[in-house]
């Protein structure tokens, strides 16, 4: 459970199935809210009123705890109706924390967790980062990404997150098309089963909720004079390098590696969006040990496509989960 605290002191509450974020201002609190979906905000009687003005305009209720040291009723009624689901003394605020929000977990049978784990394909619940990053501006990082989210989201069923990180923000434009509004101050939304954060969330945010998810994929734009990205994308669990087929491009591939090759490229994808079959050996046979793919034309990055489908399994088959292998029945 993840809990959000603002003017107030935690005091070291440790307990495994509590999230505490600290806030240091109204204003983070709200981007705090919006990325990662708190269960309950507790906020001091100093900062409430504030803290209810800011959050009553998101799009989902989040329980709020007043923190305050008049505990008498009609102070408690006071802050009741201005929002606050709870109202607690300083003093002993994480018991009661801990007394209205148990662990829920600890009740599910050992049925239901079993169930819950195979939903995951058989895969540990361990967060897996696909870097993908281009060595150019324009080669189709953002396409690419999309195309990846969605088929993991597809196909495994899982939780999946895509971060934009590169330095264009076309996640804006993105939520405006298919929900109609301009949310600039939204920093996540949901689409096709994806949550998308957009480029306003820092990396520190999206690790905050990095475990709610079973595959994030960093969209990390061109990595061409981005130090801090290329090194998202050497540290990513699969770093995918978006590259051309064109002859007269190729050079750009093999420059980068070349830049990097104190850095072990074993677990590095070469991906040639719609270069030819020949062009796709060539450079396999080039950079020997970095396994290089071709992936076909894919008009919308969103629908599903078969030879894209079988192209993406082979990039991804490091952290797909093994398919179980079908038994002949006889009749």
């Amino acid at each position: 459970m993840r809990v959000i605290i603002y003017d107030v002191q935690s005091k070291g509450l440790s307990k495994p199935h509590i999230e505490i974020q600290t806030c240091h201002t109204t204003n983070e609190l709200v981007q705090n809210c919006m990325i990662s979906n708190p269960r309950i905000v507790v906020v001091s009687d100093k900062v409430a009123l504030e803290v209810f003005e800011e959050i009553r305009h998101l799009d989902y209720p989040i329980d709020v705890a007043v923190i305050s040291e008049n505990n008498k009723s009609g102070n408690m009624r006071y802050w009741i109706s201005e929002g606050a689901a709870h109202v607690w003394a300083e003093t002993d605020w994480m018991e009661e924390l801990c007394a209205e929000y148990p662990d829920d977990k600890a009740a599910v049978s050992t049925t239901e967790t079993s169930n819950s784990v195979d939903q995951y394909n058989e895969l540990s619940l361990v967060t897996n980062v696909i870097g993908v990053g281009g060595v150019y501006e324009g080669a189709g990082t953002t396409h690419t990404s999309i195309m990846i989210a969605n088929y993991l989201s597809r196909t495994t069923k899982a939780p999946v997150a895509i971060w934009e990180a590169g330095k264009k923000s076309c996640f804006h434009f993105l939520d405006y098309l298919k929900h109609g509004d301009y949310h600039h101050n939204r920093p996540r939304f949901e689409l096709n089963n994806v949550t998308f954060f957009k480029e306003i969330t820092s990396y520190q945010q999206l690790r905050s909720v990095a475990n709610d998810f079973r595959f994030i994929v960093f969209d990390l734009g061109s990595l061409d004079q981005n130090k801090e990205n290329t090194d998202l994308f050497l540290e990513s669990d699969i770093p995918i390098l978006v590259g051309s087929g064109s002859e007269w491009r190729i050079k750009e591939i093999m420059h980068f590696c070349h830049l990097h090759n104190k850095v072990a490229q074993d677990r590095w994808r070469i991906t040639m969006p719609l270069a030819r079959d020949e062009a796709v050996e060539e450079m396999g046979g080039a950079l020997r040990g970095r396994p290089v793919f071709n992936i076909p034309f894919h008009s919308d990055p969103f629908d599903a496509q078969d030879d894209t489908d079988q192209a993406l399994e082979g990039v991804l088959s490091p952290i797909l989960p093994k398919r179980k292998k079908r038994r002949f029945k006889f009749l």
